[in-house]
C-alpha cells in the first residue's frame, strides 16, 4: 500500500498520539521518506522517557546556560528553524561574554567569525569521512590555547553527517574522541531534527547530558 506525502506528514505530525513511544517510532521507520518531521511533544516525550528534565523554558535563562556552558559539557542543539540555530551558535560565540578561542566546523569559514573554521566539504575525500583531519583539527585549537584557556567549538550542522551517510562513523568517531578534547573544552553539536531517522535521534539523544531545544526554547539535562 502507498501512503501518499500528505497523509505521511500528518502521520508524522500525530506521532506522539502513539500508545507508547516505540509505536510511533516504530511507524516513522517503517515511513519511506529518509527523513522525520518531528513535533516537539514527540521530543520531548523521548527526552523523558531517557530520564532528561528540563531545567529552564526560559529565554533569559537559555541564553545564559549557553553562555555559561564550560569544558567537559558537550551539548545538544536539536532545532527546526535555522535562524534559531544561528542565533543560538552567535550567543554560544559571543566574545564580549566569553573572550576565549572559538571554532568551528561551518559550511561557510566566515559566517561565526571563529578564530578557526573548516568546512564540511573538506572532511571527506572521494566519499570517504577523512576522521583524522576532524582530529587533528581539534588537537590544533587545543594546541593553540592550553593550558590558559578552554576553547569553544561548535559543529553548526552535526547532522551533515547524517545526510551524507558518515552517521555511524561520525557517532564512533565521537565515543572514541580523546578525552582530553572533551575535557577542556566546550563543544555544541547541532542537529536538524528533521534530518534524522528515529533510530539515529534515539542515538543522538542518548549520546550526551544536556540537550537544548529550539521549539519550544529550553534546555534539558539528564
Amino acid at each position: 500500500m502507498t501512503i501518499c506525502t500528505n497523509c505521511k506528514k500528518e502521520f508524522k505530525n500525530r506521532a506522539s498520539e502513539f500508545c507508547s513511544i516505540s509505536c510511533g517510532e516504530n511507524f516513522l521507520q517503517n515511513l519511506s521518506d529518509d527523513e522525520s518531521n518531528y513535533t516537539s511533544d514527540y521530543v520531548i516525550d523521548k527526552l523523558i522517557s531517557l530520564n532528561f528534565k528540563c531545567i529552564t523554558e526560559s529565554e533569559s535563562k537559555v541564553f545564559e546556560f549557553i553562555n555559561k556552558i564550560k569544558n567537559k559539557e558537550h551539548t545538544i542543539l536539536l532545532f527546526n528553524n535555522a535562524h534559531m540555530r544561528d542565533t543560538i551558535v552567535t550567543e554560544f560565540f559571543d566574545k564580549s561574554k566569553n573572550n576565549i578561542f572559538t571554532a568551528c566546523f561551518a559550511h561557510n569559514t566566515i559566517k561565526y567569525n571563529c578564530d578557526k573554521t573548516i568546512t564540511y566539504n573538506e572532511l571527506t575525500d572521494n566519499q570517504v569521512l577523512l576522521t583524522n583531519k576532524i582530529g587533528d583539527f581539534l588537537v590544533d585549537v587545543l594546541d593553540k590555547t592550553y593550558p590558559d584557556d578552554f576553547p569553544r567549538i561548535c559543529c553548526e550542522d552535526t547532522s551533515w553527517f547524517s545526510e551524507a551517510g558518515f552517521f555511524e562513523e561520525h557517532q564512533k568517531f565521537g565515543s572514541e574522541i580523546n578525552k582530553k578534547i572533551i575535557d577542556e573544552s566546550a563543544i555544541l553539536c547541532c542537529y536538524d531534527s528533521s534530518k534524522l531517522n528515529p533510530k539515529q535521534l534515539n542515538i543522538v539523544l542518548n549520546s550526551r547530558d544536556f540537550i537544548i531545544l529550539d521549539e519550544p526554547l529550553s534546555v534539558f539535562r539528564r
